[in-house]
């Protein structure tokens, strides 16, 4: 899925933010952080990764009507909280937020070891010695 570019605004920034509490994933992201950000300035997101599998249709069509760049088909407020999937209270409902959580838990925790592992290979490019002792 192509959107030629996204204007910065707080109901996009809840698409993205939304989609990856769904998931533990931007809908934007690339293989490194380089290509993240590309995806994000082109517009150009997906939902094709296996982490999306869980997600339901209705929550994926919730995001894409928020990730609309033309302001005035995008999803108002007052339409999302219309939204079905918002809607929904199901015990699926319940299971998959406990799932999400999950995910989103995983998430913080890998995005946290990354920053620790570039910290350490910066602190090693700049001469530092590091006592992996105390570590």
């Amino acid at each position: 899925m192509l959107v030629t570019s996204l204007v910065p605004n707080p109901r996009s920034a809840r698409g993205v933010t939304r989609s990856n509490s769904l998931s533990g994933l931007s809908p934007f992201v690339g293989g490194d952080d380089q290509a993240t950000m590309t995806n994000v300035l082109q517009g150009t997101y997906t939902f094709d990764y296996k982490s999306f599998d869980a997600v339901s249709e209705s929550a994926k069509d919730f995001v894409r009507k928020l990730l609309v760049r033309d302001g005035e088909k995008r999803l108002t407020a007052r339409k999302a909280l219309r939204h079905p999937w918002l809607a929904e209270t199901t015990a699926q409902s319940t299971t998959e937020l406990s799932v999400t959580k999950t995910k989103l838990k995983r998430y913080v925790i890998k995005k946290r070891w990354i920053k620790a592992v570039n910290t350490i290979i910066a602190l090693r490019r700049m001469g530092a010695r590091i006592d992996y002792d105390l570590v």
